[in-house]
């Protein structure tokens, strides 16, 4: 929808979320809906329009799903009727899978499908609630108690786009050794309905038995980089709180971990908080097990044996002293 064009006056056509699972929809005029809602539009002719109704400080969501995730030129644009400009999305400009819309006034917004060449284009649309935790870490700075903190800041959802880390709103704190960052729960299962992660770290935090950390949120988070192993697994308690702590090895390419870090996962006792806590680490058996010191190169072998060295090695010897770390991630506190 271009910037200066008003508001269609025709009556817009009702499709029901019934409608939407069995019809594909085509139409020359805009189309109201009701979020929450999944449409898949046969988007050949071109542009298509449609109207939510919304309220001041809602966010208007559109997922799209194009079928082609190595090229989603799909488009969406939002212009409410009593603005003078299209809405800009809080997601960066190349996140177009995945749109996220202030509402900055009750009514109605135009939502306009640029399909961008495709043919066939599903969308999800939903309406959030400014509290909603996909949107809202529902905690604060000024909450936290932490040993390492040194700037503590909010940071908005963010949906990765495949160039980042996806994570719902949280608190980011960023020490002197670690990363913190704290999110609630429910805004992570919102963002990834289909992860048994979280679950399996509620089970496990529960029960005491050490989980494979490679089942837990956020696997092969260096990026680029995946999990190709970890080691020492410890359960440590706070105020508050349980959480897994580990080391963690990736690597970008083949069986052995070119970099290790500290990693702790945790929840607040009632479950509403999870938190993760990061910092790359060393040891000098990283590179002294290296296959490419080794007579017979064998990854594989040399990744199970510095596995074997890292969980017998006295604490002391990691870089950072693995105690501290551990001591630091005990101190944290979030007061609700």
């Amino acid at each position: 929808m271009p910037p200066s064009a008003a508001m269609p006056e025709q009556k817009p056509a009702l499709v029901t979320a019934e409608d939407a699972k069995t019809h594909n929809l085509v139409s020359a005029k805009p189309v109201q809906i009701t979020p929450p809602t999944s449409l898949s539009v046969v988007a050949e002719n071109g542009p298509l329009e449609f109207i939510v109704q919304g309220h001041r400080g809602q966010f208007l969501r559109v997922q799209i799903d194009t079928g082609d995730h190595e090229s989603p030129t799909a488009k969406i644009a939002v212009e409410s009727e009593s603005s003078a400009g299209p809405l800009k999305s809080i997601t960066p400009e190349y996140c177009t899978e995945d749109s996220l819309f202030v509402l900055g006034a009750d009514g109605a917004f135009g939502v306009s499908l640029d399909p961008g060449g495709h043919k066939e284009v599903k969308l999800d649309f939903s309406l959030l609630a400014s509290k909603d935790p996909l949107v809202d870490a529902g905690i604060r700075p000024e909450q936290i108690s932490f040993a390492d903190k040194s700037v503590a800041e909010p940071i908005p959802y963010d949906h990765g786009c495949e160039l980042g880390e996806p994570w719902p709103a949280s608190l980011s704190i960023k020490g002197r050794k670690l990363l913190l960052r704290i999110a609630q729960v429910a805004g992570y299962k919102s963002m990834f309905p289909q992860d048994k992660g979280m679950q399996i770290l509620i089970s496990s935090l529960a029960s005491g038995a050490a989980p494979d950390a490679k089942n837990l949120p956020y696997p092969n988070w260096g990026g680029d980089a995946a999990t190709v192993m970890t080691a020492r697994p410890l359960l440590i308690k706070g105020y508050g709180w349980r959480a897994w702590r580990w080391i963690e090895g990736s690597s970008q390419d083949g069986d052995y971990p070119g970099n290790i870090f500290f990693v702790a996962e945790g929840l607040t006792n009632d479950q509403r908080y999870f938190f993760r806590a990061t910092a790359a680490i060393d040891h000098e058996a990283v590179k002294s097990l290296s296959p490419q010191n080794s007579a017979k190169y064998d990854e594989t072998g040399s990744r199970l044996r510095l596995e074997q060295a890292l969980a017998a090695a006295d604490p002391a010897s990691f870089t950072p002293n693995l105690n501290e770390l551990d001591a630091t991630v005990s101190s944290l506190d979030i007061r609700k």
